[in-house]
């Protein structure tokens, strides 16, 4: 499935996913404008400061100008430029990309994602909705499993559900308790 046939609708994309049996109740994507994200904070902070020594290293450079020894701080002008935008802006663009490329789908058995790359490669990844999953809410997105993950020699618990829905984040969550509580079973 490439990342058009995505865009054309649950006719196009979708149907071809399901599995016998299975109806499609909901379909989105998330919100994929560029936002603030929080769990940048602190990379965000560092940029500001290395900024600020990108600021003073040019302001050295400019006042040593006229002599061969401003050569020297064109390299800490580079690397302070370069982290600066690399945890700032970057984190927060990069984001926003993943979720231009992402498309959600819930059924009436699981929820699934789809994520586009910058090749047109699309993976889709499928979590069954069962009377244990662990059904959250927040603001504007929805949570419906719980996965372990392992970054830098740690494991942590990662919440995987429908980010940046809007308003469909209430007609989400109602679909998930009812799949779980078994109230929506078929549909056929």
């Amino acid at each position: 499935m490439t990342a058009a046939a995505l865009d054309n609708g649950p006719e196009a994309g979708w149907q071809a996913r399901l599995e016998p049996g299975e109806t499609l109740l909901w379909q989105g994507r998330p919100d994929g404008r560029l936002v603030f994200v929080w769990r940048h904070a602190v990379e965000a902070v560092l940029a500001a400061g290395f900024s600020f020594g990108t600021l003073i290293l040019v302001g050295m450079f400019l006042l040593l100008l006229p002599q061969l020894v401003a050569l020297a701080v064109l390299p800490g002008v580079v690397f302070f430029g370069l982290m600066a935008f690399f945890l700032g802006p970057w984190m927060h663009l990069r984001d926003a990309y993943r979720r231009r490329n992402t498309r959600y789908a819930l059924t009436t058995r699981r929820a699934i994602v789809a994520q586009s790359d910058r090749n047109g490669r699309v993976a889709v990844r499928s979590f069954p909705i069962s009377p244990d999953s662990p059904i959250g809410t927040a603001w504007d997105s929805v949570t419906f499993a719980r996965m372990r993950v392992r970054r830098g020699g740690r494991s942590q618990d990662l919440d995987i559900g429908f980010e940046r829905i809007g308003e469909d984040a209430k007609l989400v969550h109602d679909h998930l308790l009812a799949i779980k509580r078994g109230q929506i079973a078929g549909l056929t």
